[in-house]
């Protein structure tokens, strides 16, 4: 389960789907009474969460708040402060996101496959011009592209704008390995 949620990490729009079904199964699972170690485990797994930008952001910090009550209530304030700080980047690039998002899901849900395929056609361009150096550029475009491309696999246009994106990106930047990561 693990690799899904690794996989889906960067679909904004519904990586919330199997990530709250693997934390939900971890949570099943979690000791009562756990080790310090158990207890820094699940801290990791909800700190990786909340820096990565997803749609139910919100409702990831309320589950991961009462563990850290129940578990690190002495460090309660200082977790809370970190975690936001950390996840400040996250939330910033969903803000900045959050109206595609929202016309691209309201295209899907009217069935209107013009409507989606203008949507997706805004957001890219807005993509593309609004160069922000975040940590998550270049995984939030490529998983746009993923999304655009798996609704509308023969836009020339879209695969040779990605093709180009992560070529030039693999080129300027040694830690990039888009290709091969099996997204």
């Amino acid at each position: 389960m693990e690799k899904a949620v690794e996989a889906t990490a960067w679909r904004i729009d519904e990586s919330h789907r199997v990530w709250d079904r693997y934390i939900d199964l971890v949570l099943q699972e979690f000791p009562e009474n756990p080790s310090p170690q158990a207890v820094e485990h699940i801290n990791n797994i909800f700190m990786r969460r909340l820096r990565t930008p997803h749609a139910n952001w919100s409702e990831t910090s309320s589950k991961f708040w009462p563990i850290v009550s129940k578990f690190n209530a002495h460090n309660w304030e200082e977790i809370m402060a970190a975690t936001n700080e950390m996840a400040a980047p996250a939330k910033q690039q969903l803000s900045l996101r959050e109206t595609h998002e929202h016309n691209l899901q309201r295209a899907a849900e009217s069935g209107d496959s013009v409507a989606l395929y203008n949507a997706f056609s805004e957001y890219l361009v807005w993509d593309r011009k609004n160069k922000r150096r975040s940590p998550f550029d270049f995984e939030l475009r490529c998983s746009l592209y993923e999304r655009a491309l798996l609704r509308f696999p023969t836009v020339i246009e879209w695969w040779l704008d990605l093709a180009d994106f992560v070529l030039k990106s693999n080129s300027h930047s040694p830690d990039s390995h888009y290709l091969g990561k099996g997204h």
